[in-house]
């Protein structure tokens, strides 16, 4: 996907295969729309890789905020197996130089670039993280894979015809 269309022209689409669809335009409208309406069959993605915005490394948080609404707004189709792949991502740690080793960290290693937000949001929620050098990677960053739909649980009709209003408590008597 790309928001320029001289990048999708027939040498773009000459390097793929029958199977991979280019687009050309917004991209979180695109994932929103592909989240709302996923092709038949689909029922989550096997590899999410985002590499739109370009990042300004001296400002990095407004193509980091990006990101992070991309992935949520294709969040639907991201599964537990789903392998989250963030470019332009270095880690980057903060230290003063020491008489014993060259350098001594002030502040562990992080994710920066445009995978930032999304790295801090992974280690919320306890996602694993498979690989962080100028691309990272992680799994478990969304629902658990299901191969067939949670069924419902069978109504009630005696639930549902009572004389009391919908979402109101029956009154406890008081002891």
């Amino acid at each position: 996907m790309t928001i320029s269309t001289a990048s999708t022209g027939r040498l773009g689409l000459s390097l793929v295969g029958e199977r991979v669809h280019i687009h050309a335009g917004d991209s979180l409208a695109y994932l929103k729309s592909l989240a709302d309406r996923p092709p038949g069959g689909l029922e989550f993605l096997d590899l999410l890789y985002l590499d739109s915005f370009d990042v300004d490394f001296d400002n990095p948080l407004p193509s980091a905020i990006h990101h992070l609404k991309e992935l949520l707004a294709i969040a639907p189709l991201v599964s537990f197996e789903t392998l989250v792949v963030v470019d332009d991502s270095p880690s980057s740690f903060i230290g003063v130089p020491d008489g014993d080793i060259l350098v001594q960290p002030i502040r562990p290693p992080r994710i920066e670039g445009k995978g930032r937000l999304i790295a801090e949001y992974a280690d919320q929620i306890g996602a694993e993280n498979l690989f962080a050098e100028y691309q990272c990677g992680w799994l478990h960053l969304g629902r658990p894979a299901r191969s067939t739909p949670r069924p419902r649980p069978p109504r009630n009709p005696k639930a549902t015809a009572g004389s009391r209003p919908r979402g109101r408590a029956a009154p406890r008597p008081i002891a």
